[in-house]
Formats: C-alpha cells, sequence, structure tokens
C-alpha cells in the first residue's frame, strides 16, 4: 500500500495506490471534519508528557530527564493556549490546556524526584 500527502492551496490530496481523494477546506463540512481530527491528534500528542511523569514516579527518579526541554516545551504550549484563547480556537485551546497540564505535571515531578 503507498500513501501520500499533499496540502495544496484549498484542499488536502490523499493518493493511495494510485486512488487520489480530495478534501477540499473550503466547506464547513470539511472544516468540522479537520477541526475535530486536529482536537484529537494535539490532545494525543499531549498524553506524551504524563507517560513522561509517570516513569519519573515510577522510578522515583528524574535523573535521565531535562528540565530545560520541558521548560520550553511548557512555554511554547502556554503561548500556543494564550493564542487559541484570543483567537477563540477551540481545537488549539484544548490541545493545549491538556499540553501545558502535562507539561507542568512532568516539571513539579521533576522538582519532587530531581535528586
Amino acid at each position: 500500500m503507498v500513501i501520500r500527502l499533499r496540502i495544496e492551496s484549498g484542499f488536502i490530496k490523499i493518493v493511495v495506490n494510485g486512488r487520489n481523494f480530495n478534501i477540499y477546506l473550503t466547506d464547513n463540512k470539511s472544516m468540522a471534519i479537520l477541526a475535530v481530527l486536529a482536537t484529537i491528534f494535539g490532545m494525543a500528542m499531549s498524553f506524551g508528557y504524563f507517560t513522561q511523569t509517570y516513569k519519573i514516579i515510577q522510578r522515583k527518579s528524574a535523573r535521565d530527564v531535562s528540565l530545560l526541554t520541558y521548560l520550553i516545551f511548557g512555554s511554547g504550549v502556554t503561548v500556543w493556549l494564550i493564542y487559541g484563547i484570543s483567537i477563540r480556537d477551540m481545537p488549539i485551546i484544548v490541545s493545549n490546556i491538556v499540553a501545558v497540564i502535562g507539561a507542568a505535571s512532568v516539571i513539579i515531578s521533576y522538582m519532587v524526584y530531581k535528586h
């Protein structure tokens, strides 16, 4: 199976084994589907923070964790959350709320188990 994805002006072109599927981003239905997918995948990506938190708590050590990395990630998702709130974009808001909580959980776990 060969899958290719190409983003063009106004639509996403997906080619699966030579068959073309176009998702047009100009109608409300396509935009609603894209918003749902963005929210789901944004949240799924954000759950990665919680796996790190779990590992820190389970081992009772944050020895191999880079605090600077999570401070940078946490700052970035906080800015995205503020941006999402300012433009009232629910997919950005929801996924970044999860990310901010996740990044905070890693940072707090790091502080508790840093030694």
